[in-house]
């Protein structure tokens, strides 16, 4: 299911006009040895990740894997989106390794060049 909500998802960001990139891979290391490799769903804007679920309920993991996604992308922001409830639902994470000033500093270049 969940491709098919990123497929909808990647039409309308087209619609709006939206940079984004899709399934971008991104190295897993481990004491700056690469081990593995993980694919994020869309990067908005090359400043927010954007994760697309289809599950009955949000689990634990699913916020683990996006704070690991900002801390090696060292990107400010992670929204999970949840389709397979009654109503959309999303939870935004804050890479709190990134210093408030950076994070605002980014935010608010993203939203001034619109």
């Amino acid at each position: 299911l969940e491709k098919y909500y990123q497929r909808a998802v990647a039409k309308e960001f087209d619609n709006q006009k939206l940079s984004y990139r899709r399934e971008v891979p991104v190295t897993l290391k481990y004491k700056n040895e690469p081990i593995g490799k993980y694919f994020l769903d869309f990067i908005v804007e090359d400043q927010i990740i954007l994760e697309t679920k289809a599950q009955v309920a949000y689990n634990p993991k699913f916020f683990k894997q996006a704070l690991a996604y900002l801390r090696q992308t060292n990107l400010p922001l992670a929204i999970l989106v949840n389709f397979r409830r009654p109503r959309l639902e999303y939870k935004r994470i804050i890479n709190n390794s990134r210093s408030i000033r950076e994070w605002f500093a980014s935010i608010r270049e993203l939203w001034t060049t619109r």
